[in-house]
């Protein structure tokens, strides 16, 4: 059986991929520690 990915968690990934787009590279920066240290954290 194949599961496919909803529909409305495509379209969120694509606005976040947007909203990251428009980050500054400094903000991106941030973050990437944010995800990182968060990440981590589940580990």
């Amino acid at each position: 059986m194949i599961t496919r990915p909803l529909p409305h968690q495509n379209n969120l990934q694509k606005i976040g991929y947007k909203l990251f787009s428009c980050l500054t590279s400094r903000e991106r920066e941030e973050v990437d520690k944010t995800l990182i240290s968060a990440y981590g954290k589940t580990q």
